[in-house]
């Protein structure tokens, strides 16, 4: 097979993913500058169908010793065509890692090829119960929703909740306990991280499929989840605690996509983590065990390996 290089430009949570593919299909993971006629064999652009993604498309397409070029990749809501439309006229595969990103690049004439969702690459041991909660999330609107405010600061108050986030997040005040630099640390702090929980609640509400939840079932941790479309999609309601939504959605502009957020409801949020706490030693043992089994059909090796057919 020729050599595969996988190319990224793009935030931390998807240049991980670049580097587990490189690491899943014995790859060169080419991060920043690079020589695009040095570039030979098979391609994978792994990011967003934005600018990035599309220079580095532009960078080694007419290049004749690639043979094949994929290109990975997530959204988080609507596309604007004028931004994205060069993908029409490209000589490649598109694949996308949830069927929530392939509708929004169906619903602006992109065809997609394959739908092959993303991997996890450490797993854990089944824990036992403690109550200890989590979440991983830079500075986003999507990632900290203002309508949180004040109910679900004032609940976690006296909890052991625990954040990975960034110094630009206002509402890094308001949790516990919070580890800056999300950005910049080190892997292995992050797993460590999903070691010390034991319930991770995601409370993002746009995601074009969220790498964190699945990597946090992989560590032995119940998860909690809103009920977005793409959570719904791969999750099964007997193996996470699912809370409401509201119905309503909004529109945030971001550059090449228009950020799809679906509101969920803050009460349900708390009865979520209310009946995660109730559960009995032996059931949150007994769901621990069956998520890390669950992530397991999810491991690099087996996910990743999918994109090998497109190759030459």
């Amino acid at each position: 097979m020729n050599n595969i290089n996988i190319l990224c430009t793009s935030p931390f949570s998807i240049v991980k993913v670049a580097s587990d593919i490189a690491k899943a299909l014995n790859g060169k993971l080419i991060l920043g500058n690079f020589n695009p006629y040095e570039i030979e064999g098979n391609v994978i652009i792994v990011g967003n169908p934005d600018n990035h993604a599309r220079w580095l498309y532009d960078s080694i397409a007419s290049n004749s010793k690639v043979k094949t070029i994929i290109l990975y990749l997530t959204c988080e809501g609507v596309l604007d065509f004028n931004q994205v439309s060069w993908l029409r006229y490209t000589r490649n595969y598109i694949i996308t890692p949830s069927n929530y990103v392939k509708q929004k690049l169906d619903c602006v004439g992109i065809d997609v090829t394959d739908v092959i969702p993303h991997g996890v690459s450490y797993f854990g041991n089944a824990k036992s119960k403690s109550l200890v909660f989590g979440y991983i999330g830079g500075y986003q609107k999507r990632k900290y929703p203002d309508y949180l405010y004040p109910k679900f600061y004032n609940y976690i108050k006296d909890k052991d909740f625990r954040i990975i986030t960034n110094h630009q997040n206002p509402y890094a005040r308001l949790f516990p306990k919070v580890i800056h630099g999300n950005y910049n640390l080190p892997y292995e702090s992050i797993i460590n991280f999903y070691k010390e929980i034991n319930f991770y609640v995601n409370i993002s509400d746009s995601e074009g499929f969220g790498i964190t939840p699945l990597e946090a079932m992989a560590m032995g941790n119940i998860v909690i989840l809103p009920k977005l479309p793409v959570f719904t999609e791969l999750y099964p309601s007997n193996l996470v605690i699912y809370y409401e939504l509201t119905g309503k959605r909004f529109y945030e502009s971001f550059s090449w996509q228009y950020i799809e957020h679906f509101e969920y409801n803050v009460d349900s949020l708390i009865s979520a983590m209310n009946r995660a706490v109730s559960l009995s030693d032996n059931e949150y043992y007994n769901l621990s065990l069956k998520s890390i089994e669950f992530a397991k059909k999810y491991s690099i090796s087996n996910t990743y390996s999918k994109l090998k057919q497109y190759f030459l």
